[in-house]
């Protein structure tokens, strides 16, 4: 029977970080079945899994099997509120930025396409969709950037 704290760890881990179980499989090389079966309990990792998990998250793999890190994180005396904590909400933060610069080259590209098809008189199939889709792609991109300008103005320098 799998550690029932390791896969309340993985499953509160893969939650607070905001990745699916299929965006964390990718990530650490596993199939999306895997990470299922681990956080319900049904089976128990291999070492090297083990390994790779606790790696992602930055943690020790004791930690992940024996802690109870969601009651941790609620614990004020367990965090430092200059340590840890300021870590992971600046790699979090840093995740965010570069997903945020991969959604500007994706919007650059579909812009490309339209203008392309536009220049070659060539219709693009599902017009009305794809502007949609462009639009609302742009909208949350300017949302993004707005963000992260407003965090990064009010932070401690």
């Amino acid at each position: 029977m799998a550690n029932s704290t390791f896969a309340q760890n993985l499953k509160f881990l893969r939650k607070t970080y905001g990745l699916s179980q299929q965006k964390l499989a990718a990530k650490i090389g596993m199939k999306r079945n895997n990470i299922a079966s681990y956080e319900a309990g049904i089976v128990e990792p291999r070492a090297v899994n083990y390994l790779k998990i606790a790696d992602f998250f930055d943690i020790s793999p004791s930690d992940l099997m024996q802690k109870d890190l969601a009651q941790a994180m609620m614990d004020s005396d367990a965090l430092d509120s200059n340590g840890v904590q300021a870590e992971q909400l600046s790699k979090a933060l840093q995740d965010f930025a570069h997903g945020t610069e991969d959604l500007q080259v994706i919007v650059e590209g579909f812009r490309e396409f339209y203008r392309m098809r536009e220049r070659n008189r060539r219709p693009v199939p599902h017009v009305d969709d794809f502007k949609n889709l462009l639009d609302i792609m742009e909208q949350l991109l300017t949302t993004n950037w707005l963000l992260l300008q407003q965090i990064t103005d009010h932070s401690p320098h």
